[in-house]
């Protein structure tokens, strides 16, 4: 194991970019014949090795490295106001779900109040409101 091996284990993800531009291979394999992005211990991790690749992009064999894709700052932004977005929408949903179900309370209740008014009339007094 190399030391970006390592440091890509053990999820540190500031020595990634160290490694990287002091010349680390990230193409060579583990004993299991792992790359370091493929053991990353987390996605801060493998983001290191996908904003290295923004930045580089021609400085090793990403394939071989088996790093899927480049990672910019604007595509961080976007995920970013996407992830905000969702997260407004959900909010207005359960809002508006809270509503309806106030809404449905509050009939139920008017029904078992006119339900309730309705059963402590007299018989006379029911036959003489359904007439």
């Amino acid at each position: 194991e190399t030391c970006l091996h390592l440091a890509s284990q053990c999820g540190h993800s500031s020595l990634i970019s160290f490694f990287l531009e002091a010349g680390s291979d990230p193409t060579r394999r583990d004993k299991k014949g792992r790359p370091p992005y493929a053991v990353a211990r987390d996605k801060a991790t493998r983001n290191a090795f996908r904003r290295f690749m923004a930045e580089h992009p021609d400085k090793y064999d990403y394939v071989s490295a088996q790093v899927p894709s480049p990672l910019t700052d604007d595509m961080e932004k976007e995920k970013e106001r996407k992830k905000q977005e969702k997260k407004r929408t959900q909010q207005k949903a359960r809002k508006e779900k809270m509503t309806v179900e106030k809404e449905v309370k509050r009939m139920k209740a008017r029904e078992e109040e006119e339900k309730r008014k309705w059963d402590s009339l007299s018989e006379r007094e029911k036959r003489a409101r359904s007439e």
